[in-house]
């Protein structure tokens, strides 16, 4: 069977924005759309939510989208505005 390489990147950073404080619903809707091979939904739903709720992140979970974009070969333009939530995180 095959496996995207972005399942694990992007079920890794669904793991880390549930620790920073993602609602869960927005946590289970993104797992969803992996097991459907749906990366770009699950990609979005995690970033939109992210962002919706203000939630801060850091330089390295930053680092990590960026990553995941390139992957999915986005647009800088797509995924930039998170860089508004690098905050120190608590």
């Amino acid at each position: 069977m095959f496996k995207n390489p972005l399942t694990s990147p992007i079920r890794t950073l669904i793991a880390e924005c549930r620790l920073l404080g993602l609602p869960e619903q927005d946590c289970v809707n993104a797992n969803e759309f992996l097991q459907y091979h749906e990366y770009a939904l699950a990609f979005d739903t995690i970033l939109t939510q992210m962002f919706e709720f203000d939630i801060p992140i850091n330089t390295e979970l930053y680092q990590q989208i960026e990553t995941i974009a390139q992957r999915m070969s986005l647009e800088t333009k797509d995924y930039a505005f998170m860089a508004e939530l690098i905050r120190p995180v608590a």
